[in-house]
């Protein structure tokens, strides 16, 4: 079997958003995309896929599920999808590499476990601490415990996964796929690039402990993606700042609202809350000043 990406996570400038909407736009319809949510879009493909756009500052992200780029596979718009994000500038900020092997998942666990305990397995420079290996056991219908084995903290740039496939699908109601277990390594490395998205292999391979599967003899991964930099932004005066935040705000805007509820004198009583609460605010400002005077911290 063939290593494949089943999570793919890149990011844009926002200024790109627009653009990228577009492209993804007669993509989507090819997969038979449904629009599930409004904000931030959030599309069901597949199965159980999803495709979502989200904004985190002045970048626009873009997270596509492993059933998702199944779905594009299938479709044949994989290539198009990572053709789209990569005629702008973009940075790959995760990427999941999975890798089957058909086989019972009990022993694989089992060793994967047993040398990560003995200090056996590192996921980069460092050895695995007892806190960063976990398992979680599920019993089969044959009452032997199978389930799947976590090495790596959620901070950690690399952790892997290994899973009882065929125990997952059938739990979550899927025909049966036989013997399979999951080695499925999660990367939020710089360098990633949309080559790694569409094979994975060397990337996989370069990063998977010894002594876990069959050694691989072919090319070593090396960090491809250019990613981009954003402007540094200027420093804001704390007018400008405040008037920022003060359009920004959804709870100010809830009030607002609220006081529309009121009838015409809510405004006057919204501004008179304010006021008590400015007032409250320097009022605490004034004594923790003149605290720190009178004890010189």
């Amino acid at each position: 079997m063939a290593v494949i990406t089943d999570y793919l996570g890149v990011s844009i400038p926002r200024i790109f958003e627009s653009e990228l909407s577009e492209l993804l736009a007669p993509i989507l319809d090819r997969v038979g995309a449904t629009l599930i949510r409004a904000e931030p879009p959030t599309y069901s493909v597949g199965i159980s896929g999803t495709i979502k756009q989200n904004r985190c500052g002045r970048v626009a992200t873009l997270g596509v599920s492993g059933s998702a780029l199944s779905a594009l596979r299938g479709a044949d718009c994989y290539g198009e999808l990572l053709m789209a994000v990569g005629s702008m500038p973009h940075n790959v900020t995760r990427l999941d590499a999975a890798f089957d092997v058909c086989a019972d998942a009990v022993p694989h666990l089992r060793l994967v476990y047993r040398l990560a305990k003995r200090g056996k397995i590192s996921l980069g420079r460092k050895s695995l601490r007892n806190d960063q290996i976990n398992q979680v056991k599920t019993p089969r219908a044959d009452g032997v415990d199978s389930g799947t084995v976590y090495l790596g903290g959620r901070r950690n740039k690399i952790q892997l996964a290994v899973y009882d496939k065929q125990l997952e699908r059938l739990t979550k109601g899927f025909p049966d796929p036989g013997l399979l277990v999951r080695y499925e390594l999660r990367f939020k490395l710089p360098g990633l690039s949309l080559h790694d998205a569409w094979d994975p292999s060397a990337l996989f391979w370069s990063h998977l402990p010894d002594g876990i599967l069959p050694t691989y003899d072919g090319p070593q991964w090396a960090p491809q993606g250019d990613g981009f930099e954003m402007d540094t932004l200027p420093t804001l005066l704390p007018a400008e700042r405040l008037k920022r935040r003060v359009w920004a705000s959804d709870d100010l805007g809830q009030l607002c609202r609220l006081a529309l509820q009121i009838g015409p004198a809510g405004e006057t009583y919204l501004v008179s809350l304010v006021k008590k609460r400015f007032a409250s605010e320097l009022a605490a400002v004034e004594k923790t000043g003149l605290r720190q005077r009178i004890t010189g911290t």
